[in-house]
């Protein structure tokens, strides 16, 4: 993304009370250790790497909106 990453983008989220409490799950190209650390420090709920499979992605999906609204 030109201008700010999504890690960045995810910390601003993160430090904001109206958004720090939105499920956000990373889907990334980059799937190395640090990443996956980097991710889960600034509060990811879930990570996926690339290439995506579309029914993985479904169902982490409705395990975030789960979730989030169980705890609600």
């Amino acid at each position: 993304m030109p201008g700010i990453s999504g890690l960045e983008i995810l910390a601003q989220m993160r430090a904001d009370p109206h958004w720090k409490r939105i499920p956000v799950i990373v889907l990334t190209g980059v799937c190395d250790t640090s990443t996956k650390k980097r991710v889960f420090q600034l509060g990811a709920n879930d990570l996926l790497a690339k290439p995506l499979d579309s029914t993985e992605l479904t169902l982490r999906v409705g395990n975030a909106l789960t979730l989030k609204f169980q705890y609600d």
